[in-house]
């Protein structure tokens, strides 16, 4: 026993002496375990696996041999739940990432008042195709929300890493969960790719102010990050209003320049005495404009009197912003006077229509002598429409266009004056040949 052993030692040491010695060396292969199996799936189960109206995303977690982040890969049904109807042509799953043995899958929201089920149907590759060997299904809770369009009155860069979108309403967050708002937040290219710019982190901020909601960065904008083209993207069901509504999708332009769109007054009735008025300029990065090179203001007015018409104002930075002090003189007729303010900016007039009513100007009315103040008084009115040519600042007459292809045209009137209730006060629109035109009332 002790030779044999011996020579098995010694038998060892003569091939590894006669390997050394030929001065050559020797490689040992390890092949991977799954390229010597065939690849195949036996199982896929998703999570979750009900999905609420709105959608979300999924994780399939995939069950076989010889899988890898190359060879398989999943296919999706869509049926109606009751009836089983197909309807693959309006929900696309979106697949986000293949690993291993898991896939991550996107849903959009499901469009219909019916539950759906999706079928995600897994197997591995043959060329182009995927060869079904496991199937699962996710059920698309049906829409029960009730989806409005949530009109915009302004979506703009506001700081340094800041973007205010302002909505004609106040809004609420659609969602308590504050990942799944902002989520759908995101900022993107609106032209030719529709390249995201920028998604919502769990270190960036977004708040809601009455109808304003802020989405407050980490990081400051590069300089050229922002374009023309950028625009801030909402999804649908991020936001609700005081009705229980939620929004459809919102897609809009980011304004990033200096601009100004509104004009605020401290007071918009004054008594027959005249008086002073604050007025500040509301808009985007006011406190950056060169306000001695790029804006002028001036006063118009209506009634029976052009006192103070034409007379210039002086705007000034203040801590509250770009204010000026408008000084309007006594009534001495005995109807509501109306003063308007314009304001040019860069050499345009700040169309403050943006903000809601077209028709809105900043207006001052100053009562007639004796007047109670809870009385109502009609000042003035202004009107706009499409293909509208303006005669004067004040927008009290203007001639519209209309083709013949045309069926209808819009015009809108604003009042001015004191107490104005639409429930009494009551607007007629005649033609020259006595065709009344129908009027409806617009709330602000």
């Amino acid at each position: 026993m002790k030779n044999n052993r011996w020579k098995k030692a010694l038998s060892v040491a003569l091939v590894c002496c006669m390997l050394a010695g030929t001065g050559q060396g020797f490689t040992v292969h390890a092949q991977d375990e799954a390229a010597q199996e065939e690849a195949v799936v036996t199982a896929v189960k998703a999570t979750p696996d009900t999905l609420p109206e709105d959608g979300g995303t999924i994780t399939v977690k995939a069950t076989g041999t010889g899988l890898t982040s190359e060879n398989w890969g999943v296919e999706f049904d869509a049926t109606l739940k009751e009836g089983g109807m197909s309807v693959s042509n309006k929900i696309q799953p979106t697949v986000k990432e293949v690993k291993k043995d898991t896939a991550i899958i996107e849903v959009p929201e499901n469009p219909m008042r019916n539950d759906i089920d999706l079928k995600i149907k897994a197997g591995v590759k043959n060329g182009e195709t995927i060869e079904e060997q496991a199937e699962t299904t996710v059920l698309l809770e049906k829409k029960t929300r009730d989806m409005v369009e949530f009109p915009v009155e302004q979506i703009a860069q506001t700081g340094s890493n800041v973007i205010t979108a302002t909505f004609k309403e106040d809004i609420q967050f659609g969602y308590a969960d504050m990942e799944r708002v902002k989520s759908k937040i995101y900022i993107a290219k609106m032209h030719g790719t529709f390249e995201k710019i920028r998604t919502v982190s769990d270190e960036d901020e977004v708040i809601i102010e009455g109808n304003q909601l802020i989405v407050r960065f980490k990081e400051d904008f590069t300089k050229n990050e922002l374009g023309v083209d950028s625009g801030l993207y909402v999804g649908a069901g991020a936001l609700k209003n005081d009705d229980n509504k939620y929004n459809k999708e919102v897609s809009w332009s980011i304004t990033t320049k200096p601009t100004i769109s509104q004009i605020d007054l401290s007071k918009e009735v004054l008594d027959y005495q005249g008086g002073t008025v604050t007025a500040t300029l509301k808009g985007v990065r006011v406190d950056e404009i060169d306000i001695e090179k790029d804006v002028e203001a001036y006063l118009t007015g209506a009634g029976e009197t052009d006192a103070a018409v034409g007379t210039t104002l002086d705007v000034v930075k203040t801590e509250n912003g770009l204010q000026m002090t408008v000084t309007v003189p006594e009534n001495t007729t005995d109807n509501t006077m109306a003063y308007a303010i314009n304001v040019k900016y860069k050499g345009m007039l700040v169309y403050e229509g943006n903000n809601g009513n077209p028709a809105k100007k900043a207006i001052i009315s100053v009562l007639a002598k004796g007047t109670d103040p809870a009385k109502q008084t009609l000042a003035t009115m202004t009107i706009t429409g499409n293909n509208k040519d303006n005669t004067g600042d004040f927008n009290k007459d203007i001639t519209v266009k209309v083709s013949p292809q045309v069926g209808e045209l819009k015009t809108v009137l604003r009042l001015y004056g004191t107490n104005l209730d639409s429930k009494i006060v009551k607007v007629r629109a005649i033609d020259e040949n006595g065709i009344i035109f129908p009027v409806y009332d617009i709330p602000e």
